[in-house]
């Protein structure tokens, strides 16, 4: 599953519209619905999104299947 159907299936899981999404993260519907096209995101924007969308972000460890970080962007 891209990171883009990731968010579009939790977005209609929540009932919630993508300018929504747009608007908490600042940036045009537009632009919005060009990164979900391209599944082109950065860290910042995806630990936004997943604040959002009451998600974490974790990345796993593929030669340890129990190590997982959680990122969380700060600024």
């Amino acid at each position: 599953m891209t990171t883009t159907e990731i968010i579009e299936k939790r977005l209609k899981e929540k009932n919630i519209q993508k300018i929504a999404l747009a608007n908490f993260l600042g940036i045009t519907k537009s632009n919005l619905g060009n990164k979900l096209r391209r599944d082109n995101f950065q860290v910042k924007e995806l630990t936004l999104i997943c604040k959002f969308l009451n998600m974490k972000l974790i990345i796993k460890d593929d030669d340890d299947d129990e190590t997982d970080y959680t990122i969380e962007y700060t600024e």
